[in-house]
């Protein structure tokens, strides 16, 4: 569990690149797969170049959203490739919370199973 969480912390540092970059761009939805986590496909250009992301954090329902619908997205200026839609702030605050709280019950997992061999390891002295 705590392995998973180490690895969804690259989307914490992701979401405070796309915060503190301040790029913005409106994207146009290209496509959306609602039976995959709520997936939506969007195209933006920046200098010209054509960007294309799927996220499934976007504030946008994807039962509601129809291709050509406008988005709002970030992304960090000297790599477009790396773009997201949505409340940032929030996906980087609950991704935060969500680590800590592994790191909470990993330690008591921990320590309950250190209490656990202790205890047996008393009653077979």
């Amino acid at each position: 569990m705590l392995i998973v969480e180490f690895i969804n912390i690259k989307n914490y540092v992701l979401a405070i690149e796309l915060i503190d970059s301040k790029s913005k761009a409106t994207a146009a939805v290209v496509g959306k797969e609602c039976g995959n986590h709520g997936n939506i496909t969007y195209e933006f250009f920046v200098e010209n170049t054509k960007f294309k992301h799927t996220s499934n954090k976007c504030e946008v329902s994807c039962e509601n959203v129809k291709n050509g619908d406008l988005l709002a997205i970030s992304y960090i200026a000297n790599d477009p490739t790396l773009s997201d839609c949505g409340n940032l702030e929030g996906k980087a605050n609950s991704t935060l919370i969500s680590f800590f709280i592994c790191i909470i019950f990993t330690l008591l997992f921990i320590l309950f199973g250190y209490y656990s061999y202790k205890s047996e390891a008393n009653k077979n002295s």
